[in-house]
């Protein structure tokens, strides 16, 4: 992310979102090459493509994620599920999201979010490594370790470089839906299994099943900073 956020943050500058709708299919054209960009930069070898990007994105159905008439990221994750995790791995995997979710939602500012979040996620972890995992059982752990490091980069990142004159002095952009966003869409990328494995370049650098669900962790945050910093549709996401 701190690849995509550099990315986002130099086409902004650049004026590159300037005519572009949200949720269009010039926007997603534009996120997926800011997210290819990311990813060659992070991974000098990789192979990913524009196309490749957006063929991640429409597998994670993005629009859904913004649309309150339709199904939510949360309705996505619980179908994912329900298809390809264990009861086990589907109940402590559900708890942990739902309560990412309505911690920050609850929460008044992202100071008070980010302080709550590190609460609820560390009682997960209390209760998700107290289980014995058997080794296809993925979700729940991944999604713990998801929350955990995502937690720690949006609540130091800085999204004042998108303010500009036409917008208040800096609104609280709830800056801690993306780690709701990256946890939604590492459960949700489990829909791009093996497609993903190679993603990132090198041969087993990110393989397989696991592949996927970590792009569909960066698609997911990299979706929902993008509403926050540059269309402040942060409140279209809690649907």
């Amino acid at each position: 992310m701190k690849e995509f956020t550099l990315h986002l943050e130099k086409s902004f500058l650049k004026n590159e979102w300037g005519k572009v709708e949200f949720l269009s299919d010039k926007y997603r054209t534009q996120f997926s090459k800011v997210a290819n960009d990311a990813f060659h930069s992070r991974y000098s070898e990789s192979t990913s493509t524009v196309s490749f990007q957006e063929s991640l994105y429409n597998n994670l159905k993005i629009k859904e994620w913004f649309n309150r008439n339709s199904t939510t990221e949360l309705d996505l994750a619980e179908i994912v599920l329900s298809e390809k995790a264990s009861e086990k791995d589907k109940k402590f995997t559900k708890d942990l999201l739902k309560d990412v979710f309505n911690t920050i939602k609850s929460a008044s500012d992202d100071e008070s979010a980010y302080k709550a979040l590190e609460k609820v996620i560390f009682r997960h972890e209390t209760l998700i490594l107290s289980e014995k995992w058997n080794s296809n059982e993925r979700f729940a752990l991944g999604a713990l370790a998801v929350a955990k490091h995502s937690t720690q980069f949006w609540k130091n990142y800085d999204f004042s470089v998108f303010s500009t004159p036409n917008t208040t002095a800096m609104r609280n952009p709830r800056s801690s839906i993306v780690v709701g966003a990256d946890v939604a869409g590492y459960v949700v990328g489990g829909v791009v299994g093996g497609v993903g494995g190679s993603f990132a370049g090198p041969a087993g650098t990110v393989g397989g099943v696991f592949g996927g669900k970590a792009a569909g962790a960066w698609i997911g945050s990299g979706a929902a900073a993008t509403a926050l910093a540059i269309y402040d549709a942060w409140s279209d996401f809690f649907n």
